[in-house]
């Protein structure tokens, strides 16, 4: 069995001239298993306030997306409202034009022209309304594909950051498991 007087004699040993290399060498060892695993640590850090910056951005995309699809949508209402305004103004000023002229507007193919016209208001009228409608779901449509893309990249870069992590914590352990089994095979006294 050791004892504490041959640990003291094992340690003051190697730590002579001859030893000095090995001791340095294992010292190197410890520091870049230390720096490796440290690094892929931080590695994972930005990798995760990457994918939550991705999340966030995905948000905003969609928040516009509403915004946009809903100004889109309002702005068709407003056309078809003024078109319905501007078609209400037409057959008025047609109407003026047949009493100008002695032609009463209330038979006959006067009549039929007002409806006519009254019949294309109305259809450029849904029309606009509906243009609008197809824009505002494209606008969403948009903003979701944009937000589903932002949390896939989220997700990729956590699991690259948890590569990277793991990578670096087996990478540490090889270095010390190869410092410590170089030096052990050099200094632990074998027999005793």
């Amino acid at each position: 069995m050791y004892s504490l007087t041959d640990a003291w004699d094992g340690l003051t040993g190697l730590l002579d001239s001859k030893n000095f290399g090995s001791v340095l060498s294992l010292g190197s060892n410890l520091i870049q298993a230390y720096n490796s695993y440290d690094s892929g640590q931080r590695q994972q850090q930005i990798s995760n306030r990457n994918a939550g910056l991705s999340i966030q951005e995905g948000q905003m995309a969609y928040q516009e997306a509403q915004y946009n699809a809903k100004l889109s949508q309002e702005m068709a209402f407003i056309t078809e409202r003024q078109i319905r305004q501007s078609g209400g103004k037409l057959i008025a000023s047609q109407r003026v034009a047949y009493a100008k002229s002695g032609v009463i507007s209330t038979t006959g193919t006067p009549l039929e022209v007002m409806a006519n016209t009254a019949a294309e208001i109305e259809t450029d009228a849904l029309m606009a309304r509906e243009s609008g409608r197809l824009k505002h779901d494209a606008i969403l449509y948009s903003g979701r594909t944009k937000t589903a893309a932002a949390y896939n990249k989220s997700a990729v870069q956590t699991f690259a950051g948890s590569v990277t992590a793991s990578n670096s914590e087996n990478n540490a352990l090889g270095l010390l498991m190869g410092g410590i089994a170089g030096f052990s095979q050099k200094y632990i006294p074998k027999g005793k």
